[in-house]
């Protein structure tokens, strides 16, 4: 080919070629239809390797939303332990204790189904995954990316939902400043 960036990659029968375009990865059936030129390619490939760009708007709502999320589950949370200290009542610490296992079994549920269908979509229908399997890069890399990207998106309800309950437990309970910092060792240093 001259001077395209066309890759032919074992796709499904009969063999198509993938291209980009604009920063778009497309599949032709025919490579007249694929060339670009050099600087054409090389300005794709940057624009790939660079990522999808997040506006402002987008990108402040993801973060209003959930700090309206943590705020409101930090005072239901505040204020349920708040009423198990202040009610005196019996097995409070069985009571907390339970509830912390459901919210840990939730949260990790949660993430088991958030990244597999995450990482479902990225793999398996997204022009991308089979833009980069005709690439040298080798496919336990390419998997190994995307799954650590996927955990990475799929991780925000620990932090959205478990740090404010942890926060408002460590008020309620009065535990020193650093409970929040180091939850693992303020139970061994007790």
């Amino acid at each position: 080919m001259n001077g395209g960036l066309a890759v032919k990659a074992p796709l499904d029968p009969p063999y198509k070629y993938l291209t980009m375009r604009n920063g778009n990865v497309h599949v032709v059936n025919n490579l007249s239809t694929a060339r670009l030129s050099p600087a054409s390619a090389a300005a794709g490939a940057e624009r790939l390797a660079r990522g999808p760009r997040i506006g402002p708007a987008p990108l402040f709502t993801m973060i209003l939303t959930s700090a309206i999320v943590a705020v409101f589950t930090f005072a239901v949370g505040w204020y349920l332990f708040h009423q198990l200290a202040v009610n005196k009542i019996p097995f409070k610490g069985a009571i907390v204790s339970s509830l912390f296992d459901l919210l840990f079994f939730t949260l990790g549920g949660m993430l088991v189904f958030s990244t597999g269908i995450i990482l479902y979509a990225s793999l398996f229908t997204a022009p991308e995954a089979r833009f980069l399997l005709s690439t040298p890069a080798r496919a336990d890399h390419i998997f190994a990316t995307k799954f650590q990207g996927a955990v990475a998106f799929s991780s925000w309800a620990f932090i959205v939902l478990g740090v404010p309950i942890f926060l408002s437990y460590g008020l309620t309970a009065g535990v020193p400043w650093y409970f929040t910092r180091c939850c693992p060792c303020s139970s061994s240093a007790t």
